[in-house]
C-alpha cells in the first residue's frame, strides 16, 4: 500500500483481504467498497420491506390476533433489527473511510449500533424459534392446554430480554478497526472474554437449541404420521392443517439452522486456534478456514430473507398481506367461517379445534 494511499480520493475504496494491510506483496484480489456495501444495502432492504409488512400485518388485523402469529411477529422484529444493523455497519464504514468520523465517534457507534444489536437479533430469533417449537409439541401432544396471547407476548418479552443480557458483553469487547476498512469488530485480540462469548454463543445458543428443536420436531412429526393417535380425537383433516403448519415452522427453522451453521463453525474455530476473526479472514495457511468465517459474515444477514417467502408458501392469510388482489376473500369473516368448517368437518372436542385453527392456511 503507497504511505500517501488516501481512502477518501474515490469512493471505490479498495477494501484488502487482508485487514491490516501490512504485506501488500501478500494481497489477493481486493473487493471495492462500492460492490461490497451495495450487496449489503440490497439484502438489507429486501429483507427489512417484507419483515415490516408482516409486523404490521399482525399489528392491525383481527385475524392474526393469535399466539402463534405473535411469535412469528417476534421474528419478524428481529429480523428487521439484523437488516438495520446491517445497513448502520455499511453506513459507518463509509463514513469511517471519508474520514466523517472521528475515531472515538466510531467506536462509540460500533459498540450500540453494529455488534451488540447484531448479536442480540441472532440471540432472540433462536429463543423465539424455541419458543415455536414448545408451542407446536403442545398443541400437538397437549391441544387443551392452549398458549394465551397474554403468555405469548410475555415470552416474547422475555427472550428479547435474555438476548440483551447474553449480548451485553459484546458492548465491552467491540472496536473498530485503526486500519482500512475500520470495520467494526467484536474482539480485536483473543482474551477470556472471547473464550467466554464464544462457548456461549456456540452450545447455549446453536448447539443446544439445535438439538431440542429437532428432537421436538422430530416427535411432533411422528404423531403427525399417525391415522389415530389414542386419547385424541383428530380427524384427517384437523391433521392435515396441524402438519402443514407445523412444515411451515419447521421448514423456517432448518433454514435458520442452516444459515447459521458457517457462523457457528467459526466460533469453534476460533476457540481451538484462538485466533479472532479479522485474523483468520486472512490467514495464508488456511483458505479453508478463511472461506467459513467469509460465509458467516455474508449468510447470516440473508436469515432474514427467507422467512416471509416461506410464510407465502404455506400461510394463505400472510400470502393475502403481500399480495391482497391474490385472493380477494380472504378477509376476518371468511377466517370466522373457516373456523366453523373445521368445527363441522371435525368431530373434536373444543380445545382440539382451537388448537388447529391458530394459524390458519
Amino acid at each position: 500500500k503507497s504511505p500517501n494511499y488516501d481512502p477518501a480520493d474515490s469512493i471505490d475504496i479498495m477494501l484488502c483481504t487482508n485487514y491490516t494491510c501490512r504485506n501488500g506483496s501478500q494481497l489477493k484480489p481486493p473487493l471495492t467498497v462500492s460492490a461490497s456495501l451495495m450487496l449489503q444495502y440490497i439484502s438489507s432492504v429486501l429483507g427489512i420491506v417484507p419483515n415490516l409488512i408482516i409486523v404490521v400485518g399482525i399489528y392491525r388485523k383481527k385475524l392474526f390476533a393469535k399466539p402463534t402469529y405473535y411469535l412469528i411477529g417476534n421474528l419478524a422484529i428481529c429480523d428487521i433489527l439484523l437488516c438495520t444493523t446491517t445497513l448502520a455497519n455499511a453506513t459507518m464504514v463509509i463514513f469511517a473511510l471519508r474520514k466523517l468520523l472521528s475515531s472515538p465517534v466510531h467506536n462509540v457507534l460500533c459498540k450500540i449500533f453494529t455488534i451488540f444489536p447484531r448479536a442480540s437479533s441472532y440471540t432472540c430469533s433462536i429463543q423465539t424459534l424455541i419458543i415455536i417449537s414448545i408451542e407446536r409439541y403442545q398443541a400437538i401432544f397437549r391441544p387443551t392446554r392452549r398458549l394465551s396471547i397474554k403468555r405469548a407476548k410475555r415470552l416474547c418479552l422475555i427472550a428479547w430480554a435474555i438476548s440483551f443480557l447474553l449480548s451485553f458483553p459484546l458492548i465491552i469487547t467491540t472496536s473498530n478497526m485503526k486500519s482500512p476498512p475500520k470495520a467494526c469488530v467484536g474482539f480485536l485480540t483473543y482474551t477470556v472474554w472471547t473464550t467466554l462469548i464464544n462457548i456461549n454463543f456456540l452450545f447455549f445458543q446453536f448447539i443446544i437449541p439445535t438439538i431440542v428443536m429437532i428432537a421436538l420436531y422430530s416427535l411432533i412429526l411422528a404423531r403427525l404420521r399417525k391415522k389415530i393417535v389414542q386419547g385424541q380425537n383428530d380427524c384427517k383433516f384437523s391433521r392435515q392443517v396441524k402438519r402443514k403448519t407445523t412444515y411451515m415452522l419447521f421448514t423456517t427453522t432448518i433454514l435458520f439452522i442452516l444459515l447459521s451453521t458457517p457462523w457457528a463453525i467459526s466460533l469453534g474455530v476460533t476457540l481451538i486456534s484462538r485466533k479472532v476473526v479479522i485474523d483468520m479472514m486472512h490467514s495464508q495457511r488456511n483458505s479453508f478456514t478463511e472461506v467459513i468465517v467469509r460465509l458467516s459474515r455474508y449468510l447470516l444477514p440473508f436469515t432474514a430473507l427467507y422467512n416471509p417467502i416461506v410464510y407465502c408458501i404455506f400461510n394463505g392469510h400472510i400470502r393475502h398481506l403481500f399480495f391482497p388482489c391474490y385472493d380477494k376473500n380472504i378477509d376476518e369473516s371468511k377466517y370466522s367461517k373457516d373456523r366453523v368448517i373445521v368445527q363441522k368437518r371435525c368431530d373434536c372436542n373444543p380445545g382440539v379445534s382451537n388448537g388447529i385453527t391458530s394459524v390458519p392456511t
